[in-house]
């Protein structure tokens, strides 16, 4: 290059091209880079998570989580960031306790929560879950995979009691489902155990062992008469664990059903039969041969309600009855309600004369003209 100087002159440039290596200064050395597994200085994750809580409550995270009597949902909540808890392989159904239970999904709600959406009943008893398949995010094992809850199922029979004769007791049967043996006081009615009224009759305070079974008997005296009474069963720990309440409703019923008439002519066998019987109503009893329905009642005691007696077949609440006897039949039935009552109008009756449909197959007589009708 040439450059003309302020005399005139020229002057010669010689010029040098310089390369200079590209640099990163941002470049890190893998054995600097703790966050790297493969430098010395990495520090990995040995930890196992863990659930922290549950909801409704469970072991191992509470001692004695209170009795539940269903299931619908399980929500987990883990110690850390999970890696596979969103699989619904890693979940399978429940055993123990005669549960019917079945996990159909789980929905993650955020990093360390889940929850389960369940199907199918409770039983009686221990629920357990094996989770024992979760791992965090370092691909460690849960450390605490079995979840255990507690069903308690708790019924009483019958669930009316009445003031003018018919069934004049209850028996309340429940289970004590916790690992402890606890002492119990059943009540009646408040809103919980602390505001309760104690109730009089057999096996109303004690204690129980674990698993252990108990019958309490109460009389229709102590029922109130209208709403649905509360009876309480308030079980407190003798040794260790917690407190836990067990419920059930029994109302008083002082008034007598009343059940459907029958109309019938001529019925084509098969012939669907249905009665129906307001209040209540605890079981039909019936004849077909026309004697007088009947039944043994037991109205306090161990065994509480009425049984047909050998003559006698109760009618079903659910499938009905289906009459197949040829000939002129004569039904004579009865309700009987949950409280014990009879229905108004006492035994009532309904005859029907069957009808037999034949044809070729069974009648051969050239006229008149097949298939026609012959009534027994």
């Amino acid at each position: 290059m040439r450059v003309r100087n302020f005399n005139g002159h020229f002057l010669v440039f010689i010029g040098v091209l310089l390369i200079v290596p590209a640099c990163n200064p941002f470049k890190v050395d893998k054995n600097q880079n703790c966050l790297n597994p493969q430098a010395s200085c990495h520090n990995r994750d040995k930890e196992a998570p863990k659930i922290v809580a549950t909801i409704p409550p469970s072991q191992p995270t509470i001692a004695t989580p209170a009795a539940i009597a269903t299931l619908s949902s399980l929500i987990l909540s883990f110690s850390e960031p999970m890696k596979n808890a969103s699989d619904l392989s890693n979940y399978p159904n429940p055993t123990g306790a005669g549960n019917t239970l079945n996990v159909n999904s789980v929905t993650k709600l955020n990093e360390q929560t889940y929850v389960l959406s369940l199907s199918g009943g409770t039983g009686n008893g221990n629920i357990v879950f094996d989770v024992s398949g979760l791992t965090d995010l370092a691909g460690n094992l849960i450390q605490n995979g079995t979840i255990t809850l507690i069903a308690s199922n708790i019924a009483a029979v019958p669930q009316m009691v009445t003031s003018s004769g018919g069934y004049l007791e209850t028996n309340v049967t429940w289970t004590n489902t916790t690992p402890y043996t606890m002492a119990y006081v059943v009540k009646k009615n408040g809103t919980d155990c602390s505001n309760a009224t104690a109730v009089t009759g057999t096996n109303v305070t004690g204690t129980v062992a674990s698993n252990g079974q108990v019958v309490t008997n109460l009389g229709f005296a102590q029922i109130n008469v209208g709403a649905a009474n509360t009876i309480r069963v308030c079980l407190s720990p003798i040794t260790a664990g917690g407190s836990s309440q067990l419920t059930v409703d029994v109302t008083r019923d002082d008034v007598a059903p009343t059940l459907s008439t029958l109309t019938l002519n001529r019925c084509e066998l098969p012939y669907a039969i249905t009665l129906t019987c307001t209040d209540n109503v605890d079981r039909i009893i019936l004849t077909i041969d026309g004697s007088t329905p009947s039944f043994t009642v037991t109205a306090s005691g161990s065994s509480i309600g009425a049984v047909a007696s050998p003559n006698s077949f109760s009618y079903s609440l659910t499938g009905g009855y289906s009459l197949t006897t040829h000939g002129l039949v004569t039904i004579r039935y009865l309700c009987i309600d949950r409280a014990g009552h009879l229905n108004t109008g006492g035994v009532l009756s309904a005859t029907c004369q069957s009808k037999g449909v034949w044809n070729d197959t069974n009648w051969f007589a050239t006229s008149p003209t097949q298939p026609y009708d012959v009534w027994d």
